[in-house]
């Protein structure tokens, strides 16, 4: 109980700080301002320092540690990112890019956060992410979140997307994948949407592709 109170207070706290920047008239300047207060006093990251950090410094400081509290503060930190993409739109790409990465990795650390209404604000997001900034790090992360929340045929299409996006081992990560599913029971597969004998056959391609 005490793992799952951490994130759900660090929503609540989400929640009370936007009400509060959202529930009274202010100019662009001073919600800029009051979001990355607020984020900083929520999860001790400053929002122009997460901005401006590529993305496996960004990922970096979202490891290790206690994985719930992790999960807690890269989610909130996500919302503020979005929230900050409407205030100052010129900011809009590079925040909302960088939400993408923070939710992934938030949803894969985290059962609580796994509810459908999280899964469907997570799969929006990435569809207004431009393809091209859809990077090797969001593809796999968002490969690893829906591995984990069970839709292995998600999952799968992520994979491929790695593939058609010619990343550099993307094969190699797409066999281990299959094989950490092969070991799993056949109506687990089923539910996730990837029965075992697809599997086998994509499996089986794959690896005359790497020959």
């Amino acid at each position: 109980m005490l793992r799952k109170g951490f994130v759900q207070q660090q929503i609540e706290g989400l929640s009370q700080a936007l009400a509060a920047i959202f529930g009274i008239e202010l100019t662009k300047e001073d919600v800029v301002k009051r979001l990355g207060t607020s984020c900083k006093n929520l999860t001790g990251l400053d929002l122009d320092t997460l901005l401006r950090l590529d993305d496996t410094s960004l990922l970096g400081m979202f490891s290790g540690g206690d994985r719930t509290r992790t999960a807690g503060n890269a989610f909130v930190a996500a919302q503020f990112l979005l929230q900050r993409a409407k205030a100052e739109p010129l900011q809009g790409r590079v925040a909302r890019r960088k939400a993408l990465l923070l939710y992934a990795e938030a949803l894969a650390l985290e059962s609580s956060l796994r509810s459908s209404e999280f899964l469907a604000e997570f799969e929006a997001l990435l569809m207004e992410v431009e393809s091209t900034d859809r990077t090797a790090h969001i593809l796999r992360q968002a490969a690893r979140a829906m591995e984990a929340l069970g839709y292995y045929d998600r999952a799968e299409n992520y994979h491929f997307h790695l593939q058609d996006s010619h990343i550099d081992h993307a094969a190699d990560g797409t066999r281990e994948f299959y094989g950490r599913l092969l070991e799993l029971p056949d109506h687990e597969l089923e539910a996730g949407g990837l029965p075992r004998d697809e599997i086998q056959t994509a499996l089986s391609e794959l690896l005359e592709t790497l020959k």
